[in-house]
């Protein structure tokens, strides 16, 4: 009988000796800086390296809009747990868009409480090719179905948004806002199309390649309309209602180094 009790005493100590070894290895894991995407900063709560546990969040600078998750967890592998966010700007903001079957043109954001309709689709075209991450569209509740979202890049390819088939929509249901992701890039036009009547309230076609109007100095002046970036250099439009000759001088201003050609 001695034999037994040392072979079984022999197995717990090798078995506890183990588990030690487990648990220190575990003790000696971390997780290292995580991604960080462009405009955005992430805050931790104590430097690094960062201990099993430890919570990232994100944030975007101003003028960006977060898409993605807002925190992430180090997890028991030393790795960082979910998605990376990323951080765009709306360049559909202060877009017009077309409504071919009532030959109408309007421009976004609409008027609060207000949707336009079509039987076909809308169209808006980007001011600068941008690399969307994220269509955002809200639907009234007399909308039907959305058919397709497309985004129509400088190559004259068709990226698609979202799934392949997007969700019914009943009809005098509540209203929807869907968010549909995708990485096209080039992207010079949308158009989302229509199955029945659609009631389009909202959208927002979001791009992690853009510049923002704050980062311009535009501060979402209401005079002013945030066109894009070229070669470093902020592009704006502004309207001015007046006969042509006080229109080009006001063009023409030091300040906007503007021009207005001959007639």
């Amino acid at each position: 009988m001695i034999y037994p009790i040392r072979y079984l005493s022999i197995a717990a100590l090798l078995v506890a000796a183990s588990g030690s070894g487990v648990a220190a290895a575990a003790a000696d894991r971390f997780c290292l800086q995580p991604f960080v995407p462009e405009n955005g900063h992430v805050i931790f709560a104590e430097p690094g390296p960062y201990p099993i546990g430890t919570v990232a969040r994100y944030s975007c600078a101003v003028g960006f809009e977060r898409l993605g998750p807002e925190e992430r967890r180090c997890g028991q592998d030393g790795r960082w747990r979910g998605r990376s966010p990323v951080c765009v700007v709306d360049v559909a903001r202060g877009r017009p868009f077309d409504i071919p079957e009532a030959n109408e043109t309007r421009r976004w954001p609409l008027i609060a409480r207000e949707c336009a309709s079509t039987q076909s689709s809308f169209i808006i075209d980007l001011a600068a090719p941008s690399h969307i991450q994220a269509v955002q569209i809200g639907l009234g509740k007399e909308s039907n179905r959305l058919d397709q979202v497309e985004l129509f890049q400088e190559t004259g390819e068709v990226c698609t948004c979202g799934d392949e088939t997007p969700p019914h929509l009943t009809a005098n249901s509540t209203n929807t806002l869907l968010t549909m992701e995708c990485s096209c890039t080039r992207v010079v036009r949308i158009r989302v199309s229509a199955r029945g009547r659609l009631k389009l309230c909202t959208l927002k076609v979001f791009a992690s390649d853009a510049v923002s109007p704050w980062q311009c100095g535009n501060q979402d002046s209401q005079s002013l309309e945030h066109l894009g970036v070229m070669d470093g250099a902020c592009y704006a439009a502004s309207r001015i209602k007046a006969d042509w000759a006080r229109a080009a001088r006001a063009c023409s201003d030091a300040a906007n180094g503007g021009t207005l050609p001959m007639r």
